[in-house]
């Protein structure tokens, strides 16, 4: 009996001709920026069924202000993202002469391209599952000793559905609480997206600091 092996949907054990092409196709997915396939099935199911269950990452304020405006609960969605940070060189002079801020290109790339992949696959969760937007969004980071030199970036949320005909697709990403994209509503105005972008600098401390530093 083999010491690991793959189980399909149902719980079965999985053919392992079968399992390496669903785990070749979920790795040739994730390179493309998507979901693995599975994903995309499962998600897709939540379209198709009329279900009084779903899950949500909602308060219960939240959800009562949600149904209030006219948003229906789909599915909690999430996307992710670990990214392998490149080398990057030490900015400023020789002899540690150099002054001034720096930017470290290698590190902002690699943040920014972290985020973008994780709110992009959420949103094409949120879209398989035929949701009009996700609310609550937030991103939490971190990085692993397991995996040194990387970013890891997640993105969670509550995919939504209009009671409207007005339907939006790609689904609109909203980072705002219940509570505050209620008054967002009841103003007259709606989310258009998320944006986000960081930037890492190194600055250069003077010689007299890099000659005398603080004990």
């Amino acid at each position: 009996m083999p010491f690991s092996h793959r189980r399909g949907p149902d719980g079965t054990q999985q053919d392992p001709a079968a399992a390496e092409a669903d785990l070749q196709a979920s790795l040739a997915a994730l390179a493309r920026g998507g979901i693995p396939p599975r994903a995309e099935q499962r998600l897709s199911e939540l379209r198709q069924d009329d279900r009084t269950l779903f899950t949500s990452d909602l308060s219960v304020n939240e959800f009562a202000l949600m149904t209030r405006t006219g948003l229906q609960p789909v599915s909690q969605v999430m996307g992710s993202s670990v990214y392998h940070v490149g080398w990057q060189g030490m900015p400023g002079s020789f002899f540690g002469m150099g002054r001034g801020a720096y930017e470290l290109e290698v590190l902002s790339e690699a943040w920014n391209s972290a985020r973008s992949l994780a709110l992009s696959r959420l949103q094409q969760e949120a879209r398989f599952a035929g949701a009009d937007a996700v609310v609550g969004v937030h991103i939490q980071w971190g990085a692993h000793d397991f995996a040194p030199n990387t970013v890891e970036m997640v993105a969670v949320g509550t995919a939504v559905r209009t009671s409207g005909t007005e339907r939006t697709d790609p689904p609109v990403l909203c980072d705002l609480s219940g509570q505050d994209l209620w008054n967002l509503v009841q103003a007259g105005y709606r989310p258009v997206g998320v944006v986000g972008t960081a930037a890492v600098f190194y600055v250069v401390p003077h010689w007299p600091t890099q000659a005398h530093p603080a004990n």
